[in-house]
């Protein structure tokens, strides 16, 4: 049985030219990286898939069938992020069946929140929603044991599947259980240059060169000598702390990766890939307070300055601020969504706009950037 993975663009393929994704670096597919070795511990051999990065390598509908009909796969996953890349499963699926009309098409990610969608508008056979890992190696081992896609019932039995049944129904048999935080994985880069084929160089997207522009203009440390130029993205957790209307959310809880599984990752991004800076790409950093000071103190020790994309104004405190700043953070980014408590309130933010201000106040006062302030127009009610 042979498994391939790939991944789609998250832009409209009648775009003739790909819009720049890569001013401040390219996130790595930590999903493909997840499943890859999440198979290697549950028996899947030593390199479990034949991986296929499209979103990096951009082919042709062209180039895209004669990849698989020179390599043929039994199951091929496809991981697409984002509500934007339907147009592109729809396309790169087309284009899979029509090379190989035998290959299992198995469609992942957050767009899987539109599942039904998939399964009745495009080529895909299978979604897996919700946390993959677990219910990827149910699906595999089903088909291992000599199971059929025709199998509903006992596909049925599998959480996270979405499938199609004999009678033309929708089936959805709940959410899977995600793996534990001290099993969660960094980026494999190695695996991500695999994906890369002929075109390896291309793995330099995933390394922005510094934090350009205004983090360079405001915070000395970027400037220092000897600061490698490379930056890198990762997460230090998995999940929210909240329930917002907006959101599509179907993984429960928040877990932490454990420090000493990042530590090693940093050293070699900093060794191997020359990389000096960090983005934490985390839907909510620092809602485990204890596991980010940990980060923090970590990112001092090993000499890497860092910003954070995403958190909430109710997770910080004015010594949390200036904690942060003194451990290497140049830059903040928070959800505030709206500056109306009505709004607020609808969407379930629970915040205020004053809590807004004074975190705001608190940056200000210790220079951390605020590199974004994340809002929504057109909320329903507004």
């Amino acid at each position: 049985m042979k498994i391939a993975l790939c991944t789609v663009p998250m832009e409209d393929p009648d775009v003739s030219t790909p819009s720049p994704r890569l001013e401040s670096g390219k996130n790595p597919p930590v999903a493909i990286c997840a499943l890859a070795d999440w198979m290697k511990k549950c028996g899947y051999g030593p390199n479990p898939v034949d991986f296929y990065d499209i979103d990096n390598l951009v082919p042709t509908d062209e180039e895209i069938s004669s990849y698989f009909i020179d390599n043929p796969a039994d199951i091929i996953g496809i991981s697409a992020v984002l509500s934007s890349s339907y147009k592109q499963v729809r396309r790169v699926s087309r284009l899979i069946k029509e090379a190989l009309p035998d290959a299992i098409i198995v469609q992942g990610g957050h767009l899987t929140a539109s599942a039904e969608v998939l399964l009745r508008k495009t080529t895909v056979d299978i979604c897996i929603a919700g946390d993959g890992e677990n219910s990827w190696i149910s699906f595999l081992d089903h088909f291992k044991n000599g199971g059929k896609l025709t199998d509903t019932k006992e596909l049925g039995r599998i959480r996270g599947l979405c499938f199609i049944d004999e009678n033309d129904n929708f089936k959805f048999n709940g959410f899977g259980v995600g793996i534990p935080g001290q099993d969660m994985y960094m980026p494999d880069y190695e695996l991500l240059r695999s994906g890369l084929k002929h075109r390896p160089e291309l793995l330099d997207n995933y390394f922005a060169v510094g934090l350009k522009g205004r983090f360079m203009e405001i915070d000395p440390r970027c400037k220092e000598p000897g600061r490698k130029p490379r930056t890198a993205k990762l997460f230090t957790s998995k999940g929210c702390v909240a329930k917002c209307t907006f959101c599509q959310r179907y993984t429960k809880g928040y877990r932490r990766i454990p420090v000493d599984i990042i530590k090693p990752h940093l050293l070699e991004l900093i060794e191997k890939y020359d990389v000096g800076f960090i983005i934490v790409a985390d839907e909510n950093f620092g809602s485990d307070k204890e596991q980010a000071y940990e980060f923090a103190k970590l990112m001092t020790e090993v000499g890497l300055l860092w910003v954070s994309e995403s958190t909430r104004v109710s997770n910080y405190t004015r010594e949390d601020i200036k904690y942060y700043k003194e451990h290497n953070c140049i830059s903040l980014a928070f959800g505030v969504e709206s500056g109306s408590q009505r709004m607020l309130d609808l969407m379930e933010k629970k915040i205020t706009p004053d809590q807004v201000f004074e975190v705001f106040r608190h940056c200000i006062e210790y220079e951390l950037m605020l590199s974004g302030a994340h809002m929504i127009f057109g909320m329903p009610g507004e």
